[in-house]
């Protein structure tokens, strides 16, 4: 038999026959395709959110971040992260470039920049209709201090878990424009806390970077809901408090179990 996914498939099936699991999953999104898979059916599937660090992913000003970037413009910025590469088909960039030519051909070309995380400028930059730039690698540091020198995230992705780049944005006090699919609306409120373009149609992602673009109010007040949503749901503080609990229950019915 040469079904190598066949063949993987059997032997998960015979390792985790009448083992007592519990599956941890960031998103309800993921919950739910373990809870429909043929293999994990049967197990016990949790929901525990990504968390980040609240102290060093925190709202900053926009002007002094920029300064100490070396980023002299008055445009609005948007990030995006490119550490797989602009190729990454899921990550999304050819829908965006698509939507920014399309805020381009509405006369919004100069009122834009795209940030890009991540990636160190190729040799051959790819064309935009919007100025592009290469901010490299960054730490955990360097990627604060950039969401904090742009307005909003742009995470055009065709499918994603919970990305923790939406939370460290969210945790900065920036909005984010995203599609409506996959594990992203549980992380993004629409028009509360950023933008569910529907999927994948580029015309709305546009529409979204646009109805963020032409109110500055708006930019702050979805970015402080997102900072407090982020403080509710996903600190890093709170994450390992329900993994503590989801041990020590388990721990719990365990000892229950072998009690005579």
């Amino acid at each position: 038999d040469d079904d190598l996914s066949r063949r993987v498939f059997e032997r998960k099936r015979r390792a985790w026959r009448g083992q007592d699991l519990t599956i941890v999953t960031p998103s309800r999104w993921l919950a739910d395709a373990a809870r429909s898979s043929s293999l994990l059916r049967d197990a016990n599937v949790s929901v525990i959110s990504n968390g980040v660090d609240l102290a060093r992913f925190r709202p900053a000003d926009r002007d002094g971040a920029r300064r100490r970037i070396g980023l002299e413009t008055d445009r609005f910025v948007l990030l995006f992260s490119a550490v797989e590469g602009l190729g990454d088909r899921n990550k999304g960039y050819a829908l965006l470039q698509e939507a920014l030519d399309r805020l381009a051909g509405q006369g919004m070309a100069d009122r834009l920049l795209l940030l890009v995380a991540g990636l160190d400028a190729p040799q051959n930059p790819p064309p935009s209709a919007v100025p592009l730039r290469f901010a490299g690698r960054l730490s955990e540091e360097g990627l604060a201090l950039h969401l904090a020198a742009a307005e909003a995230l742009a995470r055009p992705s065709r499918q994603e878990n919970q990305p923790k780049l939406v939370i460290e944005a969210m945790a900065c006090g920036r909005p984010a424009v995203a599609f409506r699919a996959t594990g992203l609306p549980e992380l993004i409120a629409d028009r509360e806390t950023g933008y569910l373009a529907e999927p994948y149609r580029t015309e709305d992602f546009a529409a979204g970077i646009a109805w963020l673009a032409e109110a500055p109010d708006r930019v702050q007040e979805l970015g402080r809901r997102a900072r407090t949503r982020a403080e509710q749901e996903h600190g890093v503080d709170g994450m390992a408090r329900r993994y503590m609990e989801l041990y020590r229950a388990a721990a719990n019915s365990g000892l229950r179990g072998r009690l005579p």
